[in-house]
């Protein structure tokens, strides 16, 4: 009776099968599937508690009975090759300086395909045999079907991007997918979604036509174009859709992969943390000659082990994209590049009149990169019960009952403190004061970007702060039943300094952290050119 010894084992049987079925090989797993005849013998009703649709079900059931189990004695050499690709990477992915050398090396460890490919390929081009291999020489038949069919496709202009994304998926997601269910390590968790942005309508920012999520974290996007001629623009594109990430997101994850596609041209590139733009790796690699396609895979395959070490650097605690947080005072629904806030009008807890303030408040922020950004207006929702905004940039508050990102140095803490600072010099030039500057109230984007939120309960300086009915106000209570100056703000400031218990401020910060809180400071340009600073 034919056995499986893993995971690996059932999932290369039932890839053979056809290469859709390998991905139930997890869940047959778990329930218990261990030998051919168990697959042959299991009900229906449990192939289809494990997503086993009924046409794929009848047609495992019916070739487990018959078939073999010849095919799986290449597993563990496929695990094997993989364990060798494995070995050349180590530690932290490497640095954005060093990224193009290391996508673009010659490989130590040659890729299989199947023999006759190999030997045609090699007719035409010798230079092959340093990164090739036949498959009969490793036994890695699993990844040598993989990389044979992306040498074999043959590029044919198209009309849609759905064509061009077969194309493009044959290089990169098969690849990957081939390398993580062999990978002996951790696995990375990957989910590919392309074309998706109408899975859900409040999404208003179109997302990229391919992107790669580890749990829920991007860590790799591409955009397809079907003309060469529109490189260029699918190079906008990419750098435009989804550019809002940050430290509060992917954690200490340097740069993001991706590519732009036009036609046969394949764009790799990289966007780099705190920088505008996708940045481009040698030039256009064209689907149509082999040798670039065997490039493109080669690139795949080191991609694969840069996206494993980032994955260990995403945060512990990822944004929950599409659900709604509900507060005492408002729902929050977190969207791929924006926050959706809704509070319900009342005249105890969220009067009309103040719809006109907020926007206002928001008119005046929209120029400052540490001050949340409304994306339009803030409106009522079409029944009139509600008042609306949509924020950007996206990020988690430094401070949560999950999260704990306050700053740990007196460099970081300074950095933090120069970028609320600034934030609130806008603020009060427009004639307005926060009066709510708490850690939970600010984001990360990375480290040169503190950006200050909600400012839901800001108000003209120099009047009584707005609380609703219901709501506590837990930082300096007593300050709230008087009209709010800017020293209050900065008050607040002073105290954000105090919960983060630095030890090394030295003199001039602790005297700078004393004269905020006892209210001896009015304004932030006074502040920003105090020594501390220097």
């Amino acid at each position: 009776m034919a056995r499986f010894e893993n995971i690996a084992e059932l999932a290369t049987f039932l890839g053979k099968l056809d290469a859709d079925y390998a991905e139930y090989a997890p869940a047959l797993w778990q329930k218990g599937i261990k030998t051919l005849r168990q697959l042959a013998n299991f009900s229906e009703p449990h192939y289809l508690a494990c997503a086993v649709p009924e046409g794929h079900l009848d047609d495992i059931k019916a070739r487990a009975d018959t078939t073999g189990h010849p095919q799986i004695v290449a597993v563990d050499k496929t695990a094997r090759k993989v364990a060798q690709l494995a070995q050349l990477v180590s530690g932290p992915p490497p640095s954005f300086d060093q990224l193009e050398a290391y996508l673009f090396r010659h490989p130590d460890v040659k890729l299989p395909v199947s023999d006759a490919k190999y030997y045609s390929l090699i007719a035409a081009n010798e230079a092959l045999m340093s990164k090739i291999e036949p498959a009969s020489a490793s036994g890695a038949e699993a990844l040598a079907e993989v990389v044979t069919a992306a040498l074999r496709m043959q590029y044919e202009p198209v009309e849609d991007e759905i064509s061009l994304a077969g194309f493009v998926d044959m290089l990169l997601w098969h690849i990957w997918r081939c390398i993580d269910m062999y990978d002996q390590g951790p696995k990375l968790g990957m989910r590919r979604k392309r074309n998706c942005a109408e899975d859900s309508a409040a999404v208003k920012g179109k997302r990229p036509d391919f992107f790669l999520l580890s749990s829920t974290a991007l860590l790799f996007k591409g955009e397809d174009k079907t003309s060469e001629a529109e490189l260029e623009k699918a190079m906008e594109e990419l750098s435009n859709k989804l550019k809002q990430w940050g430290a509060a997101v992917q954690g200490k994850v340097e740069y993001l992969l991706c590519y732009a596609c036009a036609g046969s041209q394949f764009q790799m590139c990289a966007m780099r943390l705190g920088t505008p733009g996708a940045f481009r790796f040698h030039r256009p690699l064209s689907l149509v000659t082999v040798e670039d396609r065997l490039q493109i895979v080669l690139i795949a395959v080191q991609s694969y082990w840069i996206m494993k070490a980032q994955a260990e650097q995403l945060p512990v605690v990822l944004l929950p994209i599409g659900r709604t947080e509900i507060t005492t005072f408002s729902k929050v629904q977190i969207f791929d590049s924006f926050v959706q806030k809704r509070i319900t009008f009342s005249n105890e807890a969220w009067p009309h009149s103040r719809c006109q303030l907020m926007d206002n408040i928001y008119a005046a922020s929209k120029d400052c990169p540490f001050l949340i950004h409304a994306q339009q207006p803030p409106h009522a929702s079409q029944n009139g019960k509600e008042y609306i905004v949509d924020l950007e940039p996206v990020g988690q508050p430094v401070l949560s009952k999950h999260f704990d990102q306050r700053p740990q140095s007196s460099g970081e803490l300074k950095k933090s403190i120069r970028c609320i600072l600034h934030a609130l010099k806008v603020l009060h030039q427009a004639g307005y004061a926060h009066t709510d500057l708490q850690w939970e109230n600010i984001i990360l984007q990375h480290a040169e970007q503190w950006v200050l939120i909600d400012l839901e309960f800001a108000c003209v300086v120099n009047t009584v702060p707005f609380t609703p009915v219901g709501h506590t106000r837990k930082m300096r209570p007593e300050l709230y039943t008087q009209p709010w100056s800017t020293s209050c703000d900065f008050m607040l400031v002073g105290d954000l300094m105090e919960a983060c218990h630095v030890q090394n401020l030295g003199d001039q910060g602790t005297k700078l952290k004393h004269c905020m809180q006892a209210g001896r400071c009015s304004t932030a340009a006074s502040v920003l050119e105090h020594p501390w600073f220097i």
